[in-house]
């Protein structure tokens, strides 16, 4: 089976400082930990992303799988976590990203995208923000009426942990800081990001050895991915400071396809082309609805996750769809809210390794000062004036018969400025929109689309 990947990264650059509020405490310098050992590597300066999909390998599942009928839609329980607020973060997600998904580019070719991943990241640079970049940062996440921004996003990151190793599901959040060495922070935010987020610092030169620091993130990348995300960067950033966020998801379904049964089927694409692709298919107990035009099929990961895909009568309504996905998303699930149906499933293997720049859409939805020369990142530290330069994320992704394995690498840089039985047939053989989901938190994971699965 091969992964799905996402690496979202933020990028500060400096900009003129707004004399936000003070650090609680002053500042002193911080006490960060050895990077890990770099691998020797010619990487040129500067910031960039990198595809990071490209060197990705496949890696099957191996133990065996249920072929129970679908469980009943509810909740799966797992260790104990702090539900209210892993839900309330997990909302926000979700509208934060059906805010940006529609403003990617590229709307003609296959797409995935990690709200949490981006999400997570940008709750932990908005614990360095200050004064009103701090209160558009938290407009966009939709974390404006809470109280604490950082308990419910760390609540997030630490639900994905609680559900690792449940029914043999890999489901696991790593974040990370790599410091300037040198360079003072604030205490209370380096303090904050280790307490909340998990987010241990790292001690790296940016400025004096670039290469070695971003052969660092790049080998713990690698290591919070398993391998799926091993570069972030093309040209390696200047620092003082990156976050980084890792997301890994492996499940199976649980009911997998049989690999016999997949045969080379009809696909229509946007461009009304009639393509011959992997297909499939199973016959199988499962949630299915038809809503305002979309068949919606919700199909099972073991261990509490499931996927829904989405597909429009007429394709030509894809994007209209997308501009709605958290409206009509909410409609599909309260369809399929009822008994299973008995389905002739019959779905393509895709795979799909998009990288995007995030910085226009989320200025588009009113975070404009983080990424100016008025931005006030104080919290992080007062010396140097800091703003975003970029937000970019990496993704990957690879569907087959025995389930999805995916991976969400978040990385942000800063740098100075300068039940009766009823039948069905789903038939995913034209474009289609996916979600990966919990159906505990309600966190939607990994959103697509896939319009040719070649």
């Amino acid at each position: 089976m091969k992964p799905l990947l996402a690496f979202a990264c933020v990028s500060f650059v400096g900009g003129a400082a707004c004399g936000g509020n003070p650090p609680v405490r002053p500042p002193v310098p911080v006490a960060f930990q050895s990077p890990l050992s770099p691998v020797a590597s010619d990487v040129p300066d500067g910031p960039s992303w990198q595809d990071a999909g490209a060197e990705a390998a496949s890696s099957p599942m191996t133990d065996a799988s249920s072929t129970d009928a679908a469980a009943p839609r509810a909740p799966h329980t797992g260790a104990s976590f702090d539900v209210a607020a892993t839900k309330r973060a997990a909302t926000a997600s979700n509208r934060m990203g059906f805010d940006v998904y529609p403003r990617l580019p590229d709307a003609d070719k296959n797409a995935v995208f990690s709200p949490p991943s981006m999400a997570i990241a940008l709750a932990m640079a908005a614990s360095g923000a200050c004064g009103e970049t701090l209160a558009e940062m938290r407009r966009v996440l939709h974390s404006d009426a809470w109280p604490d921004t950082d308990s419910a996003f760390a609540a997030l990151s630490a639900f994905m942990n609680a559900a690792d190793g449940r029914e043999r599901l890999v489901f696991h959040a790593e974040n990370r800081l790599w410091g300037q060495r040198g360079v003072v922070f604030n205490d209370d935010f380096v303090s904050q990001m280790t307490a909340d987020y998990g987010a241990p610092a790292e001690d790296v030169d940016f400025r004096n050895d670039p290469i070695a620091a971003c052969k660092a993130i790049d080998a713990w990348a690698s290591g919070a991915t398993h391998g799926r995300v091993p570069h972030l960067f093309d040209r390696c950033p200047m620092g003082p400071l990156v976050l980084t966020t890792a997301v890994y998801f492996k499940g199976k379904w649980q009911v997998p396809f049989e690999v016999k049964e997949t045969s080379d089927l009809e696909f229509h694409t946007l461009r009304g082309e009639k393509i011959r692709v992997p297909t499939m298919r199973q016959n199988t107990s499962a949630y299915y609805a038809h809503v305002d035009g979309v068949k919606v099929l919700e199909l099972p990961y073991r261990g509490g996750l499931s996927m829904l895909v989405a597909v429009p009568d007429d394709p030509k309504h894809l994007a209209e769809i997308e501009r709605h996905l958290g409206a009509r998303s909410d409609s599909w699930r309260a369809a399929l809210a009822s008994d299973p149906w008995d389905v002739d499933v019959y779905l393509p293997k895709w795979t799909a390794n998009p990288k995007y720049s995030l910085g226009k859409p989320l200025s588009a939805l009113g975070m404009r000062l983080a990424f100016g020369n008025h931005a006030d990142f104080s919290g992080i530290q007062t010396a140097l004036p800091l703003a975003i330069d970029d937000v970019g994320q990496f993704t990957f992704i690879a569907v087959d018969e025995e389930g999805t394995e995916a991976a969400a690498v978040t990385g942000l840089s800063i740098v100075e400025t300068s039940l009766s039985v009823r039948r069905a047939e789903f038939r995913a053989d034209r474009p289609f929109i996916y979600l990966i989901e919990d159906r505990t938190s309600g966190a939607v994971l990994f959103v697509g689309r896939v319009v040719d699965p070649r």
